[in-house]
């Protein structure tokens, strides 16, 4: 090959086979690491393409081998192998079939005439003209066929995809032009070792447009599923909302009514019955509750108060309550406060209490002789610039003890040491990791330490901000629906008001939540009225308006009833008062509806106050002065809202 030869095709041809082979480790390095099917039936193309490509080189590199038709020959196959190879791999990593039939003729087609050309007319011009001819178009045809294919995954891939057989046509394009008008045969080959380092350029790009057809599908899995996981939240939400309305709506009458028949005169017996009946109410509504707190922490809409109070003493308080069920059981209960740490903070309160019950049931729960020992202390945080604190408290007891196997879940959703442990002792197992989720969103952290038979001890840390002691924290800072100032603690503090004369409407469709709120307030002197649903409650403010009856002081409304539901009914409501030129109705909500995004969505409508289901009657009657208002005997009591669902439950 003589006229190839007066280059040094040799050394070029070479490079080009280094190359191909790079891009041969490249492709197999990314088969054998690809996790997408169709990527790795892509890269098996993109394989062989390769494999075409490397013959390619080696026969211009053997050329002095051949004759130069010959030669010609082989390096129009190989290299138009090289192309559709890799415009099949392209198709197949981006999740389509490869037209293989219609690839097989094209190819066919042109070999026969390429093996025609070089019979009919002898010389290696002719066959490159051919080859360069029938390539072109090929390429041309795919260029255009594959951004189409690829428009799906976006302008920048389908660009990609199609560039490489844009410039492979515009290559073939430029050297049938240079044949057609009579260049010399160096710049012929020159042209055959540009073709082929496109293709090389070519196979590497092969290789990351598929890798980047994976990533394409990942992320559209990955979006997919987001999708489907905030799907399957919102069902959660939705269930979790739906049943504990239905949990609580039978609740408020079984714990509603044992208020009420506590109010009566009742013997021992009876009274010790209706106990039961309500302590068992009050356990269903507690696991109800930590269910509930479970999901808030899971969603992240669980949001921490900021209240001043004094942790020393609400720990002693929290502890003074097992203090008789400790005596009757045998146990001794040891409280120890560092008397240097009584200093007041602002933190939450509730939540600390609730993480400390925790810990004592569980402590109550499982030891039957000996003692429990609670000891708390202030320490500082270690930055002397800082007013954060660490609260540090150590229950410990002399129970049945865990392994270190079972210490290692203890603090897992739903789990306990053995299940042994769930049918002698009962539980759901939800305490100890709702105390852990409790505790981290402090800024705090929990751990356990326990020996079989020697009883465990429980240390937690929490963070609270301390300020100097001449300053004055305020009462309730950014306080939300876990407010844990009990509406009937605030009114203990002062000479509550009298609901003697309140007019009082309550529209709920339940006959036995009718019963509780009435039996509730039976001996309060309240004039209650009672409407199966919200159209009931318009009418009657019709009637107000009309001047047919006086108009109520507080409006109760159920949320769901038939008809027309309460937020409906109050809207109604506040438009005709609005029309009319009389005062909006003070109104509260009286729901077994008790998510926290449900109680900020009443609120927000303009309902007064929210009391969840089951209802306790102090809370009740808390709540009716706090929307009463002037109403009330003392008009100028102020006190906070009680949004809380355990509180108000």
């Amino acid at each position: 090959m003589t006229d190839y030869a007066q280059l040094d095709t040799i050394l070029v041809a070479l490079a080009v086979a280094l190359l191909t082979v790079a891009c041969l480790i490249i492709a197999s390095n990314m088969r054998m690491g690809a996790t997408d099917h169709d990527t790795h039936a892509g890269l098996a193309f993109v394989l062989a393409a390769n494999i075409s490509m490397f013959v390619g080189a080696v026969s211009l590199i053997l050329h002095h081998l051949f004759s130069d038709a010959a030669t010609a020959f082989i390096v129009a196959i190989t290299f138009h192998a090289t192309f559709m190879l890799g415009a099949a791999g392209i198709l197949r990593g981006m999740g389509h079939r490869p037209p293989i039939s219609a690839m097989l003729f094209a190819s066919a087609m042109f070999i026969v005439i390429q093996v025609i050309v070089a019979i009919a007319f002898p010389g290696f011009h002719y066959v490159i003209l051919a080859s360069l001819l029938g390539n072109g178009v090929i390429c041309l045809v795919l260029s255009a066929y594959l951004k189409r294919a690829a428009q799906d995954l976006g302008r920048g891939l389908d660009l990609l995809v199609a560039l490489p057989f844009a410039i492979l046509a515009a290559v073939y394009g430029v050297r049938l032009l240079g044949l057609i008008v009579g260049v010399s045969d160096q710049i012929i080959a020159f042209g055959v070792l540009m073709t082929s380092f496109v293709l090389t350029f070519a196979l590497m790009v092969w290789c990351f447009s598929l890798q980047s057809f994976g990533n394409v599908r990942l992320a559209r899995k990955l979006l997919i599923e987001r999708a489907r996981a905030e799907e399957a939240s919102q069902m959660k939400s939705r269930f979790l909302a739906n049943m504990s309305h239905e949990i609580r709506t039978p609740l408020n009458g079984v714990l509603g009514m044992t208020e009420v028949l506590r109010d009566h005169d009742l013997g021992a017996e009876e009274r010790r019955i209706v106990g039961v009946i309500h302590d068992s109410g009050q356990t269903l509504l507690h696991l109800l509750n930590d269910i509930l707190d479970l999901s808030k922490v899971e969603a992240g809409k669980l949001v921490l108060e900021k209240t001043s109070f004094m942790p020393l003493e609400v720990i002693a308080a929290c502890a003074e309550l097992y203090r008789i069920p400790a005596h009757e059981k045998g146990i001794a209960l040891n409280l120890n406060l560092d008397p240097s740490s009584h200093r007041t903070c602002i933190g939450d309160p509730h939540r600390i209490v609730q993480v400390l019950n925790n810990l004592l049931n569980n402590a109550m729960k499982f030891t039957k002789k000996g003692a429990i020992s609670l000891k708390a202390d202030i320490v500082p945080s270690g930055d002397p610039m800082s007013q954060q604190v660490w609260l540090r408290v150590r229950v410990s007891d002399t129970g049945i003890g865990m392994t270190a196997e079972q210490t290692a879940r203890i603090f897992e959703d739903f789990s306990q040491a053995e299940d042994s442990i769930s049918r002698e002792f009962g539980g759901t197992g939800l305490g100890l990791a709702i105390s852990k989720r409790l505790v981290e969103l402090m800024g705090g952290d929990i751990s356990v330490t326990s020996t079989p038979g020697m009883g465990a001890e429980f240390s937690l840390r929490l963070r609270l901000i301390c300020p100097p002691e001449n300053a004055t924290a305020p009462l309730i800072e950014n306080g939300d629906l876990q407010n844990p100032v009990a509406a009937a603690d605030v009114a203990a503090a002062t000479d509550p008001p009298t609901l003697e004369g309140l007019r009082i409407l309550l529209a709920e469709d339940n006959k036995t939540n009718q019963l509780v709120v009435k039996g509730m307030l039976r001996n309060e002197g309240v004039d209650l009225t009672i409407v199966e649903d919200g159209r009931e409650a318009v009418a009657m403010d019709d009637a107000i308006a009309r001047g047919e009856i006086a108009d109520f002081d507080v409006f109760l409304f159920d949320i769901q009833m038939p008809f027309m539901d309460g937020p409906d009914a109050f809207d109604a409501i506040q438009k005709q008062r609005c029309a009319t030129g009389r005062p909006p109705a003070r109104a509260a909500v009286l729901s077994a509806n008790a998510m926290p995004q449900q109680i900020q969505c009443y609120l927000d409508l303009g309902f007064v106050d929210y009391l969840a289901k089951p209802v306790q009657k102090a809370a009740l009657i808390a709540m009716i002065r706090r929307v009463a208002g002037p109403a009330c005997s003392d008009a100028g009591m102020a006190e906070q809202p009680n949004l809380d669902p355990v509180a108000g439950a």
